[in-house]
């Protein structure tokens, strides 16, 4: 979830660089783009915490949606011309889910949960007070409009290895595909996510860090949940955090 204010991202951390918490709070309004040989991703940040949707669009006009936070309405324009084949999240934060309902409604979407997501967003966990408000303002799923987010997620071919990365949250989890990996607020560009929350624990998201995102190798881009993104390389040699 996104910070409230710029002390708070980081309170159980050393200070972070000014310049970084300046950028990550107050963010880059414009859309980005980075294409591979296989998809076009679009970063759009989202919400008043300028959290990172990304829609990545692939070979036969369609696509598919990772942390649709806010702001439904900019969403389902952008992929207007698309056929969506899937909603996913990183993790439960309302500012990565808070328009998850409309835009799958808008797009017919199924949204792709893990177990442990399924039951917060259903209000069965105890996971904190964020959580539980997201399981409160996001509206509450059907059992036909979700699917279950196993390891392996494949849209016509492209595959996704889907990586279990707790430490900001308890549910948080990666997405690795060719172009790069989605890491949601597990890592940022010179920072790492907020550990002062409820299910949160920093000692286990360095472990996520250095166990499950570092091996994938330092040409590696990173695409977090707010802010530019990074190569694996950068934030092992500058991430003051890790």
């Amino acid at each position: 979830m996104g910070p409230p204010d710029l002390c708070d991202r980081h309170s159980c951390l050393k200070p972070a660089p000014v310049r970084f918490l300046l950028y990550t709070h107050f963010g880059m309004s414009n859309v980005n783009q980075t294409e591979t040989e296989n998809c076009k991703i679009t970063r759009m940040p989202v919400g008043f915490v300028e959290a990172n949707c990304y829609v990545v669009e692939l070979e036969g006009n369609t696509c598919f949606i990772i942390d649709p936070g806010a702001e439904a309405r900019k969403i389902l324009a952008l992929v207007s011309s698309l056929s969506c084949v899937g909603i996913l999240c990183t993790h439960t934060h309302l500012d990565h889910i808070g328009a998850m309902a409309k835009v799958a409604k808008g797009t017919g979407a199924p949204i792709f949960l893990t177990s442990e997501q399924r039951q917060i967003l259903s209000g069965s966990s105890v996971s904190g007070f964020a959580a539980r408000l997201g399981a409160f303002l996001v509206s509450k799923l059907r059992s036909d409009e979700h699917k279950e987010c196993g390891n392996k997620l494949d849209f016509g071919g492209f595959e996704i290895s889907v990586l279990k990365t707790p430490g900001h949250t308890s549910d948080s989890i990666s997405f690795l595909c060719e172009a790069g990996v989605f890491t949601g607020d597990l890592l940022f560009r010179h920072g790492v996510g907020g550990t002062y929350l409820k299910g949160s624990s920093l000692e286990e998201l360095r472990h996520s860090v250095v166990t499950e995102i570092f091996p994938l190798g330092d040409d590696t881009i990173v695409f977090p949940g707010h802010g530019p993104e990074t190569t694996i390389g950068e934030e092992r040699r500058n991430n003051p955090f890790l």
